[in-house]
This record gives C-alpha cells, sequence and structure tokens, in this order.
C-alpha cells in the first residue's frame, strides 16, 4: 500500500477529549465510591513472549522479538471495574519496522510510543466497564470482534489491523484497539450492543521497500515505464462511527444482525495522469471514504458437526481500473461477501473444517483489475495429543481466480501451566500479481517461548 504522510492539524481530535471526558466524569464518582480494601482484589498478571523468525528466500534472521504483556483487573465497586493492558517490545532485529515509524493511519491517543532502537509501548486496553441491571457499558480503549471466520474477515470489520506482516500476525495482536464506548443490553433471550466510535484510526499498512508493503496490482495502481509518480499526503478525516448488533438464540441457532457506518479503514488510491510534459506525470491521492456495512451471522451445532455463515453488504466500495481515460482510476460500487464454514470435531481432540469464501461486485466493466466474482477456500486441521498439552495446526487459504495462498502450520507446545513454545511455517505461493503471491518470497519459520506470570 503506498504510504501515506502528513497528519492532520487538528491531531488532537476534539472527539478524542470528549471520549476521555466522559470516561473520566463517570469514573470520578465510582471512584469516591470504591473502598481501599478493593485493591487487596485486584488481579495481576503479566506474559512474557520471546519471538524468533527466520527467512527461508535469504537464510537469515528477519525478526528478534521480545515482548512483555502486564495487566491488571480492578474492582471499583460492585457496579464498577476497571482493567488495562500494555504492551512493551524490545527487537534487536526487525525487518519489518521501519526505523522511524510515522503511523500515519493511527489517530494520536492510539498510537505506540516509539522508544526508540526497536523499543516499542502501547496502550492495548484501558476500560471502565459500569454493568447495570440488564446489560453493562464499557469505556476506554478496546477491541471488538465481530464474526469467527477462519483468516479471512466479513464482519470482523470494526477494529483496524496492522498489516506488518501482511496476515500472518495473531488477530488479537494484529488489531488496533478502538477508544469507544461499547454498550450491551441483554433483554431474556435477545441481545442489542450499540457501539460509538470517535477514534479515527485505520489500518496500519507498511511502507514501500518493506517485506510487506504491496505491490499487487489489485491493490497499487499500475505506473507505465519511465513515468514520474507524486504520492500526494493525506489527512485522516474527522467523523463517528456507528454500529450495532442485534443477536439471539432460537431453536438451537445464534443469530446476530449487524451495521456499521464508518470510514472504510483501506483508502482509496486515486490516481491523476498528466500528458502535458515531456514525461508523463502521475499523481497519487489516497483517501478515506465513508462507507456502511450491513450483515449477519448465523451457527449452530449438530453433534460433532457445527455449520456456520457470515454475509455482508459493503455499500458504496472503490476499486482499481485499469484504463488512461478514466479520470482518477478507481470506480465506486457495492460488494457483497459470504463465508460459509463446516467444522467436524471427533473424539480424538481433532477439529477440521473447511471454508467458501466469496467477494462479487454488484457492478463491473472489462477494464476493472480485479474478477466480479472473487473465491476463497480455507482449509484449517487442528490435533490435540498428550491430553491436549500439544496442538498441532495447519491452514490452508486458496484463491481459485488466481492460483495462489498461504499455508501455515504450527505445532504448540504446554511445558507448564504457564510456560509454552512452538515452531510454525508460514510458506506463500502463486503468480506475484495475486494478493497471497506477491510476497511469495517471504516464506519463514517462526518460533517462541511464552511464560505467564500472576
Amino acid at each position: 500500500m503506498l504510504r501515506m504522510g502528513g497528519h492532520n492539524k487538528q491531531d488532537k481530535h476534539l472527539h478524542f477529549y470528549i471520549i476521555i471526558r466522559i470516561f473520566l466524569v463517570t469514573l470520578i464518582p465510582a471512584g469516591a465510591a470504591y473502598s481501599s480494601g478493593g485493591w487487596d482484589k485486584a488481579q495481576i498478571s503479566s506474559t512474557l513472549i520471546r519471538e524468533w523468525s527466520y527467512d527461508l528466500e535469504r537464510e537469515r534472521l528477519n525478526l528478534w522479538q521480545l515482548s512483555l504483556h502486564p495487566s491488571i483487573e480492578i474492582p471499583v465497586n460492585e457496579r464498577a471495574d476497571f482493567s488495562a493492558l500494555l504492551r512493551a517490545k524490545v527487537t534487536a532485529i526487525d525487518d519489518f519496522r521501519n526505523e522511524k515509524p510515522d503511523q500515519s493511519e493511527v489517530e494520536g491517543g492510539s498510537r505506540f510510543w516509539d522508544l526508540g532502537s526497536g523499543g516499542e509501548l502501547e496502550l492495548r486496553e484501558f476500560q471502565y466497564r459500569i454493568r447495570h441491571h440488564n446489560g453493562f457499558s464499557t469505556f476506554g480503549k478496546q477491541e471488538i470482534v465481530w464474526g469467527v471466520a477462519d483468516g479471512i474477515k466479513v464482519l470482523d470489520v470494526v477494529n483496524p489491523q496492522s498489516f506488518k506482516t501482511f496476515i500472518l500476525e495473531d488477530p488479537d495482536q494484529s488489531r488496533i484497539p478502538l477508544w469507544m464506548v461499547n454498550t450491551e443490553l441483554l433483554f431474556e433471550q435477545w441481545g442489542f450492543q450499540m457501539l460509538l466510535i470517535p477514534d479515527n484510526t485505520y489500518h496500519d499498512f507498511p511502507q514501500q521497500g518493506l517485506p510487506f508493503a504491496y505491490s499487487s496490482p489489485l491493490l497499487i495502481p499500475t505506473v507505465p515505464a519511465g513515468a514520474s509518480v507524486i504520492v500526494e499526503n493525506t489527512n485522516r478525516p474527522n467523523g463517528l462511527d456507528l454500529g450495532w448488533r442485534v443477536s439471539t438464540f432460537i431453536s438451537g441457532w445464534d443469530l446476530t444482525v449487524n451495521y456499521l457506518s464508518h470510514y472504510d479503514d483501506t483508502p482509496v488510491i486515486r490516481r491523476f495522469i498528466d500528458l502535458t510534459g515531456t514525461t508523463p506525470t502521475i499523481t497519487v491521492i489516497p483517501e478515506y471514504a465513508r462507507t456502511q456495512l450491513v450483515g449477519s451471522s448465523i451457527s449452530n451445532a449438530f453433534g460433532s458437526v457445527s455449520f456456520r455463515l457470515e454475509m455482508a453488504l459493503q455499500i458504496d466500495k472503490f476499486f482499481l481500473v485499469e484504463n488512461a481515460s478514466d479520470t482518477d482510476g478507481v470506480e465506486i460500487t457495492d460488494e457483497w461477501a459470504y463465508v460459509l464454514g463446516l467444522d467436524y470435531s471427533s473424539q480424538a481432540s481433532q477439529l477440521i473444517g473447511v471454508q467458501l469464501h466469496q467477494s462479487i461486485l454488484t457492478e463491473t466493466r472489462p477494464e476493472w483489475v480485479r474478477d466480479t466474482t472473487e473465491t476463497h477456500i480455507t482449509f484449517n486441521i487442528q490435533q490435540r495429543l498428550w491430553h491436549d498439552r500439544l496442538l498441532l495446526e495447519g491452514q490452508l487459504i486458496y484463491n481459485l481466480n488466481r492460483e495462489d495462498g498461504l499455508f501455515q502450520s504450527q505445532g504448540r507446545l504446554e511445558v507448564l501451566d504457564n510456560l509454552f513454545i512452538w515452531i510454525g511455517l508460514d510458506l506463500f505461493f502463486g503468480d506475484e500479481l495475486g494478493i497471497f503471491g506477491q510476497f511469495d518470497q517471504q516464506d519463514r519459520i517462526v518460533s517462541g517461548i511464552e511464560v505467564g506470570f500472576n
């Protein structure tokens, strides 16, 4: 993805301070009622993770990282509690990070602190939760997960994501938490969730020159040989994202209806061609566009087989076109997407899953870069051994349009109750024009150690 520079001059966004004020106004009265003895009930824990990554193409280490994840949970009173989670990183080797990350896609209050020399400190969670008679409200920095598709997102679009290593990182670590107000209400068998999100943070893409910077023409406009390119800076738009979800359980079926009005976390890459000079000049202007998501999920279990379906309509999405006469190189349409999954669980601690994912554009023309229908098949298998202390798993994501994909495998061993070790393999394949094939030279072996402290 073309990296955007520059920041909004109103970087200390008004909306961010509004939510902080709401948080403090709510916290102070509850804190006044909090007894000093409540600190005895505070739960403090931490996880220390050491990770390595070995580049199979270049035959060398490309990541050596140590990260600490301390967390605290404090009961404020009978109706409220507070929790926070930090993530501190120190990297001796990190080919996936610029020396000075600009974080231009991330709003000021959601950025990590760059400590220099590969050091980062990030506030991952900062939540104050109030319980009421039919639910709760959570104020602060948090993650919201909609949908449970393997490796592919359809409904899970509330939080943006860091693509530092494409989709190889665990989703719980690659999601970017947002400052928001999250209210969930329960009425017998019905649930209602409402989200107010003033945090204008978007996907964080690697800068050009880094291993997982995008190069596929499906994502980046093609530049003619000899043309000069000017990439304009883009400011993050200010706006309030609104979302809600209705959920219920009827006759064994889990059902949800989801809605989100937001700025698409992936910018529209507009390009303008100037042929008046001696050489063609292409000006690229990335900008964020407003969109709406309307979706639903359905799931049920029939003995050892479970069924799940996620579907969503994205209104007003932009896609690239290969037509020099087109004014800005993009066209707008709606996108239907769904994931249909079947999972089989055996009595031998084995799970086998298969998914069909399709993205369908409601309108296309021959000059559009992507196909009208994009189809992925996902296979997933898990096997637990040694009284569930050893987990072996493998996952294949395969694109039928361009026959490219990603294969991942991992073995994870629970040595002690608080000590885990793992080793894994990430393999890309396919033509460099594909979403996965563009990273065909980024195969790697990963390993790590995780220690928990309470």
